[in-house]
């Protein structure tokens, strides 16, 4: 893979329901794999107020972070309820549970990339 910059202002993001929550978050996968990346995948993600990324468990070796740059939101980490806002880098754990919910009037922006732990 070659170095490269990846501009959020000029993608192109699209809706989608995700994991079941409110209304529809729009997105663009950016990075894969596939494109020599050592994450599974980097997301460039805009939650809408009054929509939602739903409850949801990821498997025991998935390790996934969001970093909210605009915004603020209400997240579900495993057996908290935490406010989120723009700066803040969210560590979901290896077999977490959450969800993000964005109830203000702004738009939650956000990138998300996750990384599977590899057993050698």
């Amino acid at each position: 893979m070659q170095s490269k910059v990846i501009r959020f202002s000029s993608q192109t993001l699209v809706p989608t329901d995700a994991h079941d929550g409110k209304g529809e978050v729009l997105f663009r996968r950016v990075l894969t794999q596939d494109d020599g990346s050592a994450f599974d995948f980097v997301d460039m993600t805009i939650v809408p107020p009054g929509c939602s990324v739903g409850l949801h468990t990821h498997e025991a070796e998935e390790e996934e972070h969001y970093f909210i740059f605009a915004g603020r939101g209400v997240m579900v980490l495993d057996d908290k309820t935490v406010t989120v806002q723009a700066g803040d880098l969210v560590v979901n754990r290896p077999g977490g549970t959450h969800s993000l919910e964005n109830p203000g009037p702004l738009p939650l922006k956000m990138v998300v990339w996750q990384a599977t732990r590899r057993t050698p």
